[in-house]
C-alpha cells in the first residue's frame, strides 16, 4: 500500500514506517541501507521535510558525490515545502530552508566554511547521498557540523554492497535501518529500479560489470554522460529526462582567460544495429543555436549513418559526436585514470 501527501510524495508502508522511526528515535547519526530502486531518495526527501516541520530543525543540507545528483535533489524537492538556496546567506536571510551541494563544491569553495559558521547557531539535518563515493571524504566535515550544534542530525544513504566498505560511516553510527530487497527482485521491476535510482553511479556499475553498456536504461545512459563530463571538470546540469529527444545534458567548463565553454549533449541509447540519422543531427544543430551554446554533441550507444557523420564533419566547430567506440574509450579513460 502507498500513501501520498499534499506535495505529491508517495511512500510505501515500509518507507513511511522508517520515517516515523527516524523521527521518533532522535538518533544523531543514522544509516539507511537499501537496494537500488527501494526509494532511499524519496524517503530522505520526506524525512527532511518532517524533521524541519515536526522537530523544529532549522535547515536541511544534502551532500551528494557529484553535481548532477545535487541538481536532481534541488529539482525533485521543489514541491516538498523546502526552499532550496545556493549559499549560506540564503539560509541566514531566510530565503531558503535547505542547500543541496556536491562534495567537491563543499571542499573547494567558501561554502563549506560558511555552512559551518551557520551551524554554530542553527541545527541541520544533513543527508549524505552515496556517502561512500564522496571525494574528498565527508566523515570529518559532517562530524564537525554535528559537533557545532547538539540538535543537528545526519542521515547517510547506502546500497547493501556499498555498506560493506564505508570507513568511518560504519563505526560512527547511532542507528542503522535496512530496507528489504525482495519486493524488487522480480524481473519486471528492473526498469523501475533504473528509473527510481537517481543516486546510483552508472560509472560504478560499468566498473563492476564491464561491457554492460547495452543493458543500461535510457535514463541511466543520460546519467552516464553527465558523470563522464563531471569527471572531466565540467559543471553539469542533467535535464529532466525524456525519450522525445532534445537536450539531455548541459555542461559548462571555464577555460580561464578564454572564458566559459557551454556544450549541449544529446544521449541516444539505441538497440544494437540501429544508427543515429541525419535528421537527429539537424535538430541538434538548431537546438544549439537556440541555447547559444559553443558546441553540441551526439553521444550514442551505437553508431551514426554516413549522412549524419558528414553533417558533423562539415560543421565540426559547432557539432561533435561520440559513437560507441568513442564512448567506450572515454569510459575506460575516466575509470582507469588514463586521461591526458
Amino acid at each position: 500500500m502507498t500513501h501520498s501527501d499534499h506535495s505529491g510524495i508517495q511512500l510505501a508502508d515500509w518507507q513511511l514506517s522508517f520515517v516515523e522511526q527516524f523521527i521518533s528515535d532522535g538518533k544523531r547519526r543514522t544509516r539507511l541501507v537499501a537496494s537500488n530502486g527501494m526509494g532511499k531518495t524519496t524517503v530522505a526527501r520526506y524525512a527532511a521535510r518532517e524533521v524541519l516541520r515536526r522537530q523544529g530543525n532549522d535547515y536541511a543540507l544534502v551532500i551528494s558525490h557529484h553535481g548532477a545528483l545535487a541538481e536532481y535533489w534541488r529539482r525533485r524537492t521543489g514541491n516538498d515545502d523546502l526552499n532550496w538556496g545556493t549559499s549560506a546567506d540564503d539560509l541566514q536571510t531566510r530565503k531558503a530552508t535547505g542547500l543541496s551541494v556536491s562534495s567537491h563544491n563543499l571542499h573547494t569553495s567558501d561554502l563549506g566554511r560558511d555552512i559551518l559558521e551557520v551551524g554554530k547557531d542553527a541545527s541541520f539535518l544533513v543527508i549524505v547521498d552515496e556517502a561512500h563515493d564522496a571525494y574528498p571524504p565527508l566523515e570529518e566535515y559532517v562530524g564537525r557540523l554535528l559537533a557545532a550544534n547538539k540538535r543537528s542530525r545526519s542521515l547517510a544513504l547506502f546500497t547493501p554492497y556499498q555498506a560493506i566498505k564505508v570507513g568511518g560511516w560504519g563505526t560512527e553510527v547511532d542507528a542503522e535501518y535496512f530496507f528489504q530487497s525482495d519486493v524488487i527482485a522480480l524481473p519486471e521491476s528492473q526498469v523501475e529500479v533504473a528509473r527510481l535510482s537517481p543516486s546510483h553511479s552508472v560509472l560504478q556499475s560499468l566498473l563492476l560489470r564491464p561491457g554492460s553498456l547495452d543493458e543500461l536504461h535510457w535514463r541511466q545512459f543520460e546519467k552516464l554522460i553527465a558523470e563522464l563530463l563531471e569527471a572531466d571538470g565540467y559543471t553539469v546540469e542533467l535535464m529532466q529526462g525524456t525519450k522525445d529527444g532534445g537536450v539531455d545534458v548541459v555542461a559548462v567548463k571555464d577555460h580561464g582567460p578564454l572564458g566559459p565553454f557551454k556544450t549541449l549533449w544529446q544521449a541516444k541509447k539505441k538497440n544494437p544495429g540501429n544508427k543515429v540519422g541525419l535528421s537527429v543531427v539537424r535538430e541538434l544543430a538548431d537546438t544549439r543555436n537556440e541555447f547559444g551554446a559553443s558546441k553540441a554533441f551526439i553521444v550514442t550507444s551505437t553508431y551514426l549513418t554516413r549522412g549524419a557523420i558528414q553533417r558533423i564533419q562539415r560543421d565540426c566547430y559547432q557539432l561533435g559526436k561520440l559513437d560507441r567506440d568513442d564512448l567506450n574509450k572515454w569510459i575506460s579513460q575516466v575509470l582507469h585514470g588514463t586521461r591526458g
